[in-house]
């Protein structure tokens, strides 16, 4: 499975990377980048299974890339911001699957990445969007 993670914090890009060297060794084919502009590069250069995203980056937003991008790529936010604007945000990309509030435990990560790594092959996208934060969701 190809993964891009859209992170500007390096201790989360450190975070991220390690986990998945740890817990999915020779499974993941991992792409983690800081900027909007770098991840556009890199979609149009490699077809992604899975976008871990960021919200709020140096030079735009994780919906810049969704609207760039040609890819129907099922994606996870994991955000800071409040629910709320997320949701008004992404409503009108049915690839957004996700929104996690930060931090993102070690476990909930895992499990995030284990569902569509097990899902890649038959994985359907759907335009519902869920909030994971105390087990919200709509």
């Amino acid at each position: 499975m190809k993964l891009l993670i859209l992170e500007d914090e390096l201790i989360l890009q450190f975070f991220y990377t390690k986990v998945i060297k740890l817990k999915f060794a020779g499974k993941i084919e991992l792409f983690c980048v800081g900027t909007v502009s770098e991840a556009i590069k890199l979609c149009e250069e490699h077809t992604f299974d899975l976008f871990v995203l960021d919200f709020n980056l140096p030079d735009g937003t994780a919906v810049d890339l969704l609207a760039k991008t040609k890819q129907f790529t099922p994606t996870i936010i994991i955000s800071a911001n409040d629910r709320k604007v997320l949701i008004e945000f992404t409503k009108n990309f049915r690839q957004v699957k996700e929104c996690y509030s930060k931090p993102l435990d070690v476990n909930t990560f895992v499990e995030i990445i284990d569902f569509y790594l097990d899902a890649n092959d038959k994985y359907e996208c759907t335009p519902s969007i869920f909030f994971k934060e105390s087990s919200y969701a709509f």
